[in-house]
């Protein structure tokens, strides 16, 4: 358990109350984990919802046995491991820390739980995540754009709008 002073700054918690945070911080554990952990690999079953509160978290998939794409940087008071509160979601990108970390890892499915007797923090909870999942998607269709408007193939298109 940590205190709840130490997930306050955590962005999809904030303006939570203190009654919130405290169910929280009771399922929450900090560790602190060395630089190249593994935190999570892709297509995994995800057991844990992490919280970043110092270091750096880099996302990333295998576009081939040779090739690996970075696609994020997870910062201090960020959240990762959302699909472990969706029943039989693998992790799409394999997450490690790129240097000494403070993360905080909940139990998934004690928080489901949580979350299923107290109906105000799950709609608020859930809400927060779906947030996290519309700047997500927002970020890779931009990506997915600006790698397309390289594509010769593609360029003349990207030319005329």
């Amino acid at each position: 358990m940590i205190e709840t002073h130490e997930i306050r700054n955590i962005h999809m918690l904030q303006d939570f109350s203190e009654e919130k945070l405290q169910k929280i911080a009771e399922l929450a554990n900090l560790q602190i984990v060395n630089a190249e952990t593994v935190l999570y690999r892709e297509e995994q079953n995800l057991s844990y919802l992490y919280m970043l509160l110092s270091g750096k978290i880099i996302l990333e998939v295998d576009a081939s046995e040779d090739i690996s794409v970075t696609l994020g940087v997870i910062k201090p008071r960020y959240t990762i491991g959302t699909s472990s509160l969706i029943p039989k979601a693998k992790s799409y990108a394999t997450a490690f820390c790129v240097e000494p970390s403070e993360v905080i890892f909940i139990n998934a499915a004690e928080l489901y739980t949580l979350l299923e007797n107290d109906l105000e923090l799950g709609f608020l909870f859930m809400q927060r995540i779906m947030h996290i999942y519309e700047s997500r998607l927002a970020n890779r269709t931009s990506q997915f754009l600006q790698a397309l408007k390289y594509h010769p193939e593609l360029q003349r298109v990207f030319q005329e709008r």
